[in-house]
């Protein structure tokens, strides 16, 4: 690849996997630069320093950020879990918070893309 690489995260290499239907490919990064606030990372691309891959609401929320999915390739989807000591036992606002996180995420399940600067 011979784009410049903003990582979101902590690692120093990472792998992005895409899929396409049945197709999976994954690529091996190393980023220029590295940063835990998926804001940053989109001002940075913003900027044009380089390439991510950054939740798609930050992406879309951040002005000159374009999404861009390579041939239909799509970032690779992930799990999401809420862990609580007992479903049972759970405080009304905790119960409230899982409810709402249930519908947030299954009415977006594109959270995820990579970006480059519009």
């Amino acid at each position: 690849m011979n784009h410049a690489i903003i990582g979101f995260g902590r690692r120093r290499r990472m792998s992005w996997t895409f899929v396409k239907r049945d197709v999976t490919e994954t690529v091996e990064v190393t980023p220029r630069a590295i940063a835990t606030s998926a804001p940053l990372v989109a001002q940075l691309v913003a900027e044009g320093s380089g390439l991510s891959l950054i939740p798609r609401f930050t992406a879309t929320a951040t002005p000159n950020v374009t999404i861009i999915e390579p041939a239909g390739f799509r970032p690779q989807s992930f799990d999401v879990s809420i862990v609580t000591p007992s479903a049972r036992l759970a405080a009304p606002k905790v119960r409230a918070f899982i409810d709402l996180m249930r519908d947030y995420v299954s009415a977006r399940t594109d959270m995820f893309d990579a970006v480059v600067p519009r």
